[in-house]
């Protein structure tokens, strides 16, 4: 199940941020993602993050100027994946 805690559209229009986190069973714990979607889609179970952290988290989304994407890194979290570009656009995290 996905429960979605932000959503952001890219100053073009093209995209939403999403930041969500993914119930993947009791075996699990817990976690925050990004992803790129569509703009005004919905977040698919199988979603593609480009960044996954092991702990819940605000990772304080926001497009910079440029239509970068900028998010802060949980500090000490397990990081499962940190891309630094999604669909053309760069990854700033701070």
């Amino acid at each position: 199940m996905i429960n979605e805690q932000a959503r952001l559209t890219s100053p073009d229009g093209q995209f939403d941020l999403t930041i969500f986190s993914r119930d993947c069973g009791t075996s699990t714990g817990p976690n925050t993602q990004a992803a790129l979607i569509p703009a005004g889609g919905v977040i698919p179970e199988d979603a593609a993050s480009f960044a996954s952290f092991g702990t819940a988290a605000n990772l304080a989304p926001r497009w910079d100027g440029f239509g970068n994407i900028e998010l802060t890194a949980p500090e000490g979290a397990e990081i499962y994946r940190q891309d630094d570009v999604v669909a053309g656009r760069s990854v700033i995290y701070r």
